[in-house]
């Protein structure tokens, strides 16, 4: 299961991720990105990545999700919060791109940077 909203207000890209996945959902859930990315104008400021309750079905899938987030890393984000446990061991995480235990972690170092800037009217 998977949901894909945008933010339009703070730029920012919101990704469920959660129960049981095969390799045909993360498939479905990669074409979906894709199509978001390629449908905004510009790349999103941020990336809330949710995927606590994610469990991949195997070493295989668990290797489609490092694809997924190479591919949502890849999307000219400039931050990337990913909100999950740390089993995806060969994906690597930098000034840009950063993982939360918790979804509000993720979004508060989100909106940090992604908020509008001040009107002085």
């Amino acid at each position: 299961m998977f949901s894909v909203k945008i933010d339009v207000i703070h730029s920012v890209l919101e990704l469920h991720l959660g129960g049981a996945l095969t390799d045909h959902q993360l498939a479905d859930f990669a074409q979906e990105l894709k199509s978001v990315f390629a449908s905004m104008p510009d790349p999103p400021q941020g990336v809330l990545f949710e995927r606590k309750t994610a469990r991949p079905s195997n070493q295989h899938v668990a290797q489609l999700l490092v694809k997924v987030c190479e591919l949502i890393q890849q999307s000219g984000a400039r931050r990337f919060a990913d909100v999950g446990s740390a089993e995806i061991r060969s994906f690597t995480y930098d000034d840009h791109c950063r993982r939360f235990d918790s979804e509000e972690e993720g979004r508060r170092w989100l909106f940090q940077f992604s908020s509008p800037p001040p009107r002085h009217d």
